[in-house]
């Protein structure tokens, strides 16, 4: 984690923070399994250790966005302003952007993108020099201000058009039931 505190810190990217945080949790969990732990009831100390972990994640999305914009985060404004809209939007997405995006656009006009949204990272790998500022660079206005997070389904469609995104979620349906 001290890599992606590191990032966090040099970089203000909240990314890198949530994916180290799940893939410990991942990691920790199917560790537990794979060792022969049983599962038992969840206790209070459980609990109460997931709520802290929320409220660290909060603050760390809230910090990140106070050096984002240049300031210095205080105990005061942290405790004021702690669920933004923007950290509520980081958290969950946009499902009113999305929609707005997919009222919009013509499906019919789409073509596969094949891994270029969902897959960001390693198709800037294979294609260096072709990734912008974030993920996408369009921006939606909604009442609580312009925004460019958009669900994971906007990228799933754009890279494997509309019939090919519901054969992607089918897949991964499928590998998931096996999974578990």
């Amino acid at each position: 984690m001290v890599p992606c505190l590191a990032s966090f810190a040099l970089q203000s990217t909240r990314s890198s923070i949530l994916y180290g945080a799940t893939m410990w949790a991942a990691g920790y969990v199917t560790t537990r399994v794979y060792c022969g732990s049983k599962c038992r009831r969840v206790s209070a100390r459980a609990l109460g250790t997931c709520a802290l972990a929320v409220c660290a994640i909060i603050i760390l999305m809230a910090t990140g966005d106070a050096l984002r914009e240049g300031l210095l985060p205080t105990a005061a404004g942290l405790r004021g302003g702690l669920l933004t809209d923007r950290v509520k939007t980081y958290f969950c997405g946009s499902v009113p952007a999305f929609a707005i995006w997919f009222d919009d656009i013509k499906l019919s006009d789409t073509h596969a993108a094949l891994g270029r949204y969902s897959l960001a990272g390693a198709y800037e790998l294979i294609h260096p020099g072709t990734r912008q500022s974030g993920v996408i660079s369009e921006t939606v206005t909604l009442a609580t201000g312009p925004t460019n997070v958009y669900t994971l389904f906007r990228y799933i469609i754009e890279d494997a058009t509309m019939p090919g995104s519901l054969a992607v979620m089918l897949v991964l349906s499928f590998c998931s039931g096996f999974a578990y």
